[in-house]
């Protein structure tokens, strides 16, 4: 297994890895006409991280702009992620920027609600975004030659699950929205009658999914340093606890996730290729409420520079 790690300006390294190599070969075969080309089974994980997000943006534009919207044959959107991947695979990356600019107000994300009963992040808000300020074009995704799965966390067991976007029954706005509504910002999202949570709680490992794929080859998109840890602290956990579960999380919800640790290392067969596309440490400004959007396009064209240089 051969990784790429953070620090992608190390082009000499990085734009030699085999992930990297077999992207660039399934473009060119597909643009050729070369069946071989399924030897190659890309994926392209879009992973969460609230208005951090933007690092995720600047590389799906990058790799619109460099033709490379139908190479993977695999794209996951995990949380904040599932905006990305939609957009990338609806052929309107070039919202992305706008969508930005959409989210980074206090409509959206306002910290003063709580005070007055409401949640800090409006979900309906933002499902008006993705429906009518910059409708997303779901037949566009579902038409790509990409599957395309959104990962969610079942908020009564926290489990994670993947759900198949291209399943014409499944409304993407409505996925997207569960995959990111985050306990104690927002209300769980109910979908068929179940309550969904955002999916970086439950999908803790989506490279594991890509594998049952089948993938060879999966790209992770991080908008976190390599290796740094989201876990809250022996401190904050109980604190956590009465908090989420006065949202309506179960005693189950809460003892599987809030011990867990974000795995430093991803062990996966020595014949799948994964690459770690994220910033290097100390080269992430924005939180996960940022409302700067001067610094959320500076981040966007930051990493879709980092990108061009890689796969060009």
């Amino acid at each position: 297994m051969e990784r790429l790690r953070a620090g992608i300006s190390e082009q000499e390294t990085a734009g030699n890895t085999l992930v990297v190599k077999n992207i660039r070969l399934k473009k060119e075969m597909l643009d050729s006409g070369n069946s071989d080309h399924e030897r190659i089974k890309t994926a392209i994980i879009f992973e969460g991280g609230g208005m951090r997000g933007a690092y995720e943006d600047g590389v799906a534009i990058a790799l619109a702009e460099l033709g490379m919207g139908e190479v993977f044959d695999t794209v996951v959107g995990i949380s904040r992620g599932a905006i990305t991947g939609a957009y990338f695979l609806s052929g309107q990356h070039e919202q992305c920027v706008p969508i930005l600019e959409l989210l980074a107000t206090s409509e959206f994300i306002n910290r003063l609600n709580p005070v007055i009963g409401k949640k800090t992040l409006d979900m309906k808000y933002i499902d008006k975004v993705f429906r009518k300020e910059k409708p997303l074009d779901q037949d566009a995704v579902r038409r790509s030659r990409s599957q395309f799965f959104i990962g969610m966390t079942e908020a009564r067991t926290g489990n994670g699950v993947y759900f198949d976007m291209k399943n014409p029954s499944r409304d993407i706005v409505t996925a997207i929205c569960a995959s990111s509504s985050v306990p104690w910002f927002t209300k769980p999202l109910t979908i068929n009658g179940v309550e969904y949570s955002d999916a970086m709680t439950g999908c803790i490992n989506p490279v594991d999914f890509a594998v049952e794929q089948r993938c060879t080859d999966i790209l992770v998109v991080s908008n976190k340093p390599y290796g740094e840890n989201n876990s809250p602290n022996i401190l904050k956990r109980p604190f956590l606890r009465l908090v989420l579960r006065g949202y309506g999380y179960t005693s189950e919800f809460l003892k599987v996730h809030l011990p867990r640790q974000q795995p430093n290392g991803i062990n996966i067969p020595d014949s799948v290729n994964l690459g770690i596309l994220c910033p290097k440490e100390g080269e992430m400004p924005l939180g996960r409420l940022s409302k700067d959007i001067k610094m959320m396009k500076m981040v966007v064209d930051q990493s879709k520079t980092q990108t061009m240089r890689l796969f060009s």
